[in-house]
């Protein structure tokens, strides 16, 4: 990972890296919101995800 200086304020060079460190972002929140939930079998799980893509 390659820093540059802008006005200060250390920043990563180029989008790709920006790109990666909001998807493990992403990735950590989801984590973190889907550990509580269980699913007794895999049609609750089906049932639940398509009530999530209603919702988009």
């Amino acid at each position: 990972m390659t820093l540059v200086s802008s006005g200060g304020i250390l920043t990563n060079q180029g989008l790709g890296n920006w790109q990666n460190i909001a998807e493990s972002e992403l990735s950590s929140l989801t984590r973190q919101c889907m550990a509580t939930w269980q699913f007794d079998d895999l049609e609750s799980l089906r049932s639940e995800i398509s009530a999530m893509g209603t919702l988009v």
